[in-house]
């Protein structure tokens, strides 16, 4: 429980860019093994 609702707390602008960052970062990661699966 505790977790969840430290989860839900508001975040700054620079954590929102932060976490943007790394998921945009692991997105790219998974769409890049995905096209090399494909070739």
């Amino acid at each position: 429980d505790r977790a969840v609702s430290d989860d839900l707390k508001p975040l700054t602008a620079e954590e929102v860019i932060e976490a943007a960052n790394k998921t945009g970062k692991q997105m790219a990661k998974i769409i890049l093994r995905f096209i090399s699966k494909l070739d």
